[in-house]
């Protein structure tokens, strides 16, 4: 794992590890306007959980007859090489 382990937490437009903000993430998220900052931070406040996910999911989908999902798991795969 290359990032700070979740789970992590948003307070407004601030992201952090829970429970008291003890690894702060980021002191500031922006967006386009007040209610888009919100949803950012809402979002990277996800993120690791997300990941968690995304890899249990590949996992599991990996023995799934690949011509039915072959392009979901060439895109979560991808997903994943970005991490």
């Amino acid at each position: 794992m290359k990032h700070t382990p979740g789970p992590w937490w948003n307070s407004r437009l601030e992201v952090g590890t829970v429970p008291t903000m003890a690894i702060k993430i980021s002191n500031h998220i922006s967006g386009a306007n007040y209610e888009e900052a919100l949803a950012n931070a809402r979002l990277i406040g996800a993120a690791p959980e997300l990941l968690e996910s995304l890899e249990e999911l590949f996992e599991k989908c990996q023995n799934i007859d690949p011509f039915i999902i072959s392009g979901q798991m060439i895109k979560a795969k991808k997903l994943l090489n970005k991490i």
